[in-house]
């Protein structure tokens, strides 16, 4: 008991000092914002992945912005009982779910150290896991596919019709999110964008999503927040509706950690301005909740199969 006072008590102290810190360097950088620009340029410059601003506003916007985003997740994500839930989650759920919180976390926190890298670090040349067709995109549609075939197969004769149909739409959103990350293989099958499709798809391809990016500041946060109240509320909701699902269809302890994720991935749509590689963190996280999710099912009803033998 004492050991964990102990433990609590160091990591309050360390938050406490990250927070100070954090805010007096925003203050500091506001304060050089106002009087000595041109310092805090040959500041930031060194903060910057490619060694210059091309658009200085955008990159000091986006600093500031890092600033409050890093206050923001240390005063909420770092409360004794968010981290208590989290670490209960990981070490009470089973090997399948481990590797995902673990993938997710890695993820995250590539993406942060890529994404606010100083230059000294030179981990531009990274660049290329983001880009189409290779890296995170390949993986977060690969993903995507076992996903929805897992769940497929997962489904048993003598489940409810509730169960049923909610692994029919969760196979049929995966595949449909698989089929638009590749552009319904228009790359693979070397197939032109239809002449209707370029007027409209701000990338000029054969995909639906595109069409919509200029809702996707709005979309993104909504849906981060909706899966996470989801996960949130999932004993809750369970309680409403145990008489129409089997109760295997809801994930188990691990909730509580994809809560903490996809609250973490809201306020980092929230909070931190558009960039190029903002929303492929949200694919990926919820890929790999996808994949767990339907691998998980899959076991579980080739359990039921042999137990039934």
């Amino acid at each position: 008991m004492l050991d964990n006072q102990k433990s609590y008590y160091v990591l309050k102290s360390i938050k406490n000092i990250l927070v100070t810190s954090t805010l007096i360097s925003s203050g500091l950088s506001l304060f050089l914002y106002f009087f000595n620009f041109d310092l805090l340029l040959q500041f930031l410059v060194y903060f910057s992945p490619d060694g210059f601003f091309s658009l200085p506003q955008i990159a000091i916007r986006r600093f500031f912005f890092f600033h409050l985003f890093v206050i923001s997740f240390l005063l909420i994500f770092t409360r004794q009982r968010i981290i208590k839930d989290f670490l209960i989650s990981y070490r009470e759920t089973n090997l399948i779910h481990k590797t995902s919180i673990t993938l997710i976390v890695f993820l995250i926190f590539f993406y942060f150290v890529f994404q606010f890298q100083p230059l000294s670090i030179n981990l531009s040349n990274l660049g290329s896991l983001y880009e189409e067709d290779t890296g995170f995109e390949s993986m977060t549609a690969i993903f995507l596919f076992l996903a929805s075939v897992l769940i497929i197969f997962s489904i048993e004769n003598k489940e409810l019709f509730y169960s049923k149909l909610f692994k029919i739409f969760i196979a049929l959103s995966s595949l449909l999110f698989f089929l638009e990350e590749i552009s319904w293989g228009q790359r693979i099958l070397d197939f032109k964008t239809p002449e209707f499709l370029l007027m409209i798809n701000t990338q000029e391809e054969a995909n639906i999503h595109n069409i919509f990016n200029f809702l996707f500041p709005l979309i993104y946060p909504l849906v981060s927040l909706l899966v996470f109240f989801v996960f949130f509320f999932l004993e809750k909701i369970k309680i409403k509706i145990q008489h129409l699902v089997n109760q295997s269809l809801f994930p188990g302890i691990e909730s509580k950690a994809y809560a903490m994720f996809t609250g973490f991935i809201f306020l980092t749509c929230l909070i931190l301005p558009s960039h190029n590689y903002d929303n492929e963190i949200m694919e990926e996280v919820f890929s790999v909740i996808l994949l767990a999710y339907s691998l998980d099912q899959f076991r579980i009803s080739r359990l039921v199969s042999f137990i039934k033998q």
